[in-house]
């Protein structure tokens, strides 16, 4: 493999005629962040007293590229950091030009150094009448925003983010420039062209081009494994797919961003590959180096198909997107209601699930009803998971082993099968841990709030799917307000008697028999009633939950029978119970009451 490797100022890159390419990354570097660390290492380099012979060369990186068949130059990597030297030589021209006056002295200079900043820019064909830009911009993002920059002409088309960035990229700089010691700021602008320096690397091939990328990369220089897998695929590719490989990354990428996940690619690459190919936990710094393995290689068989590969990866960040939509849903998801309770159990970032439902194969994964199956019965395992606070890590663990069994399972009863198998057993096992602590479980052990508010709105609607009565979207019991029945704030701190101290009641108001959900107007009216050493409060208490349409609310009060022989009078009479006193012992007694409904709705089912 042969390869030319120069380490070149920027004064001399005018050698150069260089293209990125539209299947390139666009511009990305971020002006408060890529840029500025650009300009100020550069600045902190710079010595205002030292003449420039006695400068050091500052080394800002390498760029490789490779020769095109009209004689220019593809760049392959380092287009971030080309993209930024040309914004800012367009910042250093337009300030130069500001200042050139020929009536002042040392004006020649002012020239010489802006006709060195142009050559660097473009060249003039005296035939054509037209100037050539030494960079150019192919992607779809950049449209001709450069061309416009670099040849001075206005730019009226649309902006995309990438233009946005190199706009905040040369006013960032544009910024840099005007504070810099204008006593300086010539020898500052010649300390740029001809101090700085990079690397140029010209392989002969742009196999050879995507190589050297991939090892330079491979060893730290802050690209992600979704980066290097990219590259990967291009490498292993024809390059007539490069365009297609282009448009399949991008829709990744926007599917990603249509989940609120697009500043996490790494989730979505490590559970494809723990659903789909890996065998176990495989951790992000881990990712590339397993995937460009013996093992990786032969497993997911990029080689051979890499464009078969991209496109899998494409259509598993459909799935992903969906999934992660449903899972952080504030209501239900018409598809996978199921997916959106996960959702309201785990964090706002819970996702291990969805290394399973990756897992499935196309048949079971395009059958809704299969999908729902295994989500529902999912729901059930991370409840008692979040019940009995087991550590993610440890059902990140699970689900990743499951995984590849999950994933050669192609029919409903073989998922079913799965389903008692594996989650089965597993719900068996953490029930046995959440009935020695459910008489214990506060509303701090289940916070935040609107896993508490999950955890009542859940056990409503099955009251009424078993009463044959309307239930509500969780966007409903999301805007109730949780009660206290022992209030939070007795009237000047009075408690009764029952409790031995303060301590005593906070335990007692926190456990979730003491809790429930009411109506905003009607919770208004229960925080008038804190007079808990009366002998009427809770009877004053009742006589606002009898007004609330939560039947779990209702029957704290009483129970009223609805017709004869109906689903509501048959199932309020075994599971719910009125209360006519309110102390310690019925606490507990509620306590029980929700705890043996829950184990009727967190339950494996196939």
């Amino acid at each position: 493999m042969e390869i030319k490797a120069d380490v070149k100022p920027i004064g001399e890159l005018l050698k150069f005629y260089f293209t990125i390419p539209d299947y390139q990354r666009e511009y990305v570097w971020k002006s408060e962040e890529h840029v500025a660390q650009f300009f100020e290492d550069i600045e902190n380099e710079f010595s205002e007293i030292k003449p420039m012979n006695e400068q050091s060369s500052y080394f800002i990186g390498s760029i490789i590229i490779v020769k095109r068949p009209d004689g220019d130059f593809d760049v392959i990597d380092g287009q971030q950091r080309l993209t930024t030297i040309v914004l800012t030589l367009c910042a250093f021209r337009e300030y130069l030009k500001n200042k050139i006056d020929s009536s002042f002295p040392g004006t020649k200079r002012l020239e010489e150094i802006k006709k060195k900043i142009d050559e660097l820019l473009y060249s003039y064909d005296l035939e054509t009448g037209r100037s050539r830009p030494r960079l150019k911009l192919q992607y779809e993002e950049a449209k001709n925003y450069m061309d416009c920059l670099i040849e001075e002409t206005d730019y009226n088309g649309e902006t995309t983010n990438s233009i946005n960035k190199m706009k905040e990229a040369y006013d960032r700089i544009t910024s840099y420039i005007a504070n810099i010691n204008k006593n300086h700021l010539l020898d500052f602008i010649i300390y740029f062209l001809i101090k700085v320096e990079m690397v140029v690397i010209i392989p002969e091939n742009i196999g050879s081009a995507l190589k050297i990328f991939e090892t330079i990369n491979q060893r730290g220089s802050g690209l992600t494994p979704m980066d290097l897998l990219k590259n990967l695929i291009f490498k292993e590719s024809n390059q007539q797919d490069f365009a297609k490989i282009k448009s399949i990354w991008k829709e990744i990428i926007l599917n990603l961003e249509r989940c609120g996940e697009v500043d996490k690619p790494l989730r979505f690459l490590r559970y494809f590959l723990m659903a789909k190919y890996y065998n176990g936990v495989l951790r992000e710094d881990e990712i590339y180096k397993w995937i460009i393995s013996d093992e990786g290689k032969k497993a997911i068989n990029y080689q051979d198909n890499p464009l078969r590969f991209a496109e899998e990866l494409k259509e598993n960040s459909v799935y992903y997107r969906d999934f992660v939509n449903a899972t952080i849903a504030s209501t239900e998801d018409p598809d996978n209601p199921s997916l959106t309770y996960i959702g309201h159990i785990g964090k706002s970032t819970f996702r291990q699930h969805i290394i399973l439902l990756l897992a499935l194969n196309a048949r079971l994964i395009n059958n809704k009803a299969a999908v729902e199956l295994l989500c529902k019965n999912l729901e059930v395992l991370v409840f008692y998971y979040t019940m009995t606070r087991e550590q993610t890590k440890i059902f990140e663990s699970r689900f990743s082993s499951w995984a590849k069994e999950l994933r050669n399972i192609d029919t409903l009863d073989g998922l079913k099968d799965f389903i008692k198998s594996k989650i089965g057993i597993e719900v068996e096992n953490k029930q046995i841990s959440f009935n020695q602590i459910c008489n214990t479980i506060r509303e701090f052990d289940i916070k935040p709030l609107y896993r508490v508010k999950y955890f009542y709105g859940r056990i409503e609607n099955y009251i009424r799917l078993m009463s044959n009565l309307p239930v509500y979207p969780m966007s409903h019991y999301k805007s109730l307000q949780i009660e206290h029945i022992f209030p939070q704030t007795p009237d000047e701190g009075n408690i009764p008697e029952q409790f031995s101290n303060e301590d005593d009641y906070e335990y007692c108001l926190h456990l979730l028999g003491n809790l429930t959900l009411v109506e905003s107007s009607i919770n208004q009216a229960l925080n008038k009633v804190n007079k808990i050493t009366e002998n009427d409060w809770f009877d004053k208490k009742k006589e606002e939950y009898c007004k609330s349409d939560i039947k779990l609310t209702q029957t704290i009060a009483k129970i009223e029978k609805i017709g004869v022989n109906t689903a509501w009078n048959s199932f309020s009479e075994k599971n719910l119970q009125c209360f006519t006193v309110w102390n310690k012992d019925e606490v507990k007694n509620r306590q029980d009451l929700l705890f043996n409904l829950a184990k009727q709705i967190w339950n494996v089912s196939v």
